[in-house]
């Protein structure tokens, strides 16, 4: 009986999606160090991790700022071609990048990061290929 009320708790869990998953493959094979360069001359190094049970998070530090002060976020496949990151608002928000149409990003801002190595503040931006709003980042 106890077995069988087990059984049908995780049947449950799983269907109501409480249930870890994997990293997907395209989240195994993004995880990395990569640097950007920003048109304010900062260079960032964002680091991009995934334990076992997927979850995903990035820290993202430019010269002199302590490790207490670097950003926080998590991370995830969008879609085939795209990673979406997003940094805890609660810590420090997410970096503040300057693009090159003068723009800077928000606090608030979630990134994009499509196949072809341009990090983007806004999904229209990544879908359009605007070439004012986005910045190369690169794995080491």
């Amino acid at each position: 009986m106890k077995k069988n009320l087990l059984t049908m708790c995780v049947i449950a869990l799983f269907a109501m999606g409480f249930a870890a998953s994997e990293a997907s493959e395209k989240e195994k094979e993004f995880q990395g160090t990569y640097l950007l360069t920003d048109e304010d001359g900062v260079r960032w190094t964002f680091t991009f991790t995934c334990g076992e049970e997927g979850n995903c998070e990035v820290t993202a530090i430019k010269p002199g700022m302590s490790e207490d002060d670097m950003y926080y976020g998590n991370w995830r496949e969008f879609d085939k071609e795209i990673i979406i990151v997003e940094f805890d608002d609660f810590h420090a928000g997410s970096p503040l990048l300057m693009f090159p149409d003068g723009t800077r990003s928000d606090a608030g801002d979630s990134f994009y990061i499509d196949d072809d190595g341009w990090l983007y503040d806004n999904y229209t931006y990544v879908t359009s290929k605007n070439p004012e709003k986005r910045i190369r980042i690169v794995k080491q």
